[in-house]
């Protein structure tokens, strides 16, 4: 088996900032003699039935989901708690309609970027509905621009608006897609751009770095934050940021990926959550958690979104997002509108997971869909996910170096379509596995 410690080159945060290159180092003189190490590795924990990884889907993903299971290999039922599905959009009546009565009127693409041929009447029908989603009376100075996926909405703002003498300082728990965007500045050779990393969530570490900084920098200064974080399933304090922002006049930039659609009364997202929409110049999102498609957005005033079309070249270079889901998008953010029940249904869901996990002194918490289950790193985390899978659980787990040894945990995405007999089920699942390992 291939031992991660003695081949650990380096670990750069164990957050998402981390590369398999760095544990892994490829070697030898041919393509194959340098993917030989990673592949054995991984075809050992292939036989030992441990690597659930791109488990197959033999049906839509719901809360029951039909799995090619890899270690029977059969298919099976199983309990989805690995999808980011949080509403059960992905098999929604009204969500389908829409994407089948697109591809009839607009067929399955536009084979071309959004500033060229790529643009169409749905396209521009969705910037204006996430602009009213997200601000409501106020939608009229906001502009809305879509991107293949998130991680090149991620990648296309820090690019188009950072340069210079400018300075970001962002959260040291932010998504990968946000250090690759740094790891560009800092290669940079045209740019003087400085970047920053403040303490996960430490309000009082970012006003150090905006007090040491704010009075020197000769360009400007942005700080980045997410909503809600994808491994613990907290909450960004975007209230006490962007008080500091306001007062070292920062732009302020939301990743809300995983609150979209979740938080606030009208389910527009952290910033509605927390009441700072107006102070939010810049929110950065997802279409691949809650829509359950695929794709990402910007928000911003209207003239910020017309420079960062001609500047972010992750828009300028993709092919715009096929017409069938942006209908589903837009489908979706109705269904969000007036089904509210959907949001009450997903949090009575997590409530009881919580509270009964708690029962079992799992010791769990979150202010989201994500409810993170940590196990001791003398646990072989493996084994647990082997565990769940055999008992028909789908969870996703998350291992070092991804998240520190000690922070090794289960990662439940809970959706509003759960049943109280499916939620009974993992709890009896839970109980077990108690039993089993610890």
């Amino acid at each position: 088996m291939f031992d991660f410690e003695k081949n650990k080159l380096l670990s750069a945060n164990n957050a998402e900032n981390f590369s398999l290159a760095e544990f892994i180092k490829p070697s030898g003189k041919s393509l194959i003699e340098k993917v030989t190490p990673f592949n054995e590795f991984l075809s050992n924990i292939l036989e030992q039935g441990k690597a659930l990884y791109c488990r197959e889907l033999m049906g839509p993903c719901e809360h029951s989901s039909l799995i090619f299971d890899q270690i029977t290999k059969t298919p099976k039922k199983m309990l989805m708690f690995g999808s980011n599905n949080y509403l059960g959009l992905s098999t929604h009546p009204k969500v389908k309609e829409a994407l089948i009565h697109a591809v009839e009127n607009y067929g399955i693409g536009v084979g071309g970027p959004p500033l060229l041929n790529g643009m169409s009447t749905l396209h521009k029908k969705l910037e204006r509905k996430l602009c009213e989603f997200k601000y409501g009376e106020n939608a009229d100075d906001y502009d809305a621009m879509l991107f293949a996926s998130g991680y090149q909405a991620n990648l296309g703002w820090v690019k188009a608006l950072i340069s210079g003498n400018d300075i970001l300082i962002y959260d040291e728990l932010s998504h990968a897609s946000l250090y690759d965007a740094v790891t560009y500045l800092n290669n940079d050779p045209f740019n003087k751009v400085k970047t920053l990393r403040f303490k996960h969530n430490n309000i009082a570490h970012l006003k150090i770095l905006l007090e040491r900084y704010s009075s020197i920098c000769k360009g400007h200064i942005f700080v980045t934050t997410e909503g809600v974080f994808s491994m613990d399933g907290n909450l960004s304090k975007l209230k006490e940021i962007s008080e500091l922002c306001i007062k070292y006049k920062a732009t302020l930039v939301i990743d809300d990926a995983h609150g979209t659609g979740i938080l606030g009364e009208n389910g527009r997202g952290s910033a509605e959550h927390w009441k700072i929409n107006d102070a939010v110049p810049i929110t950065m999102g997802t279409f691949s958690k809650v829509f359950a498609v695929t794709g990402g957005f910007l928000l911003a005033k209207k003239e910020v979104i017309q420079y960062m079309r001609y500047f972010a070249r992750s828009y300028m270079f993709s092919a715009h997002l096929p017409p069938p889901i942006v209908a589903a998008i837009l489908a979706s953010i109705e269904v969000i509108q007036n089904e509210r029940q959907l949001r009450k249904n997903l949090f009575s869901n997590v409530n009881y997971l919580v509270k009964n996990l708690n029962e079992l002194d799992y010791g769990v918490t979150t202010d989201s869909a994500i409810i993170p289950i940590l196990i001791p790193a003398k646990f072989d985390i493996r084994e647990v996910n082997k565990f769940l899978n055999n008992h028909n659980l789908f969870i996703n787990s998350i291992e070092y170096p991804a998240v520190a040894k000690n922070k090794q945990r289960l990662r439940l995405s809970v959706m509003a379509t759960h049943t109280e007999e499916e939620l009974k089920k993992v709890i009896k699942i839970f109980t077990k596995l108690k039993k089993e390992f610890f």
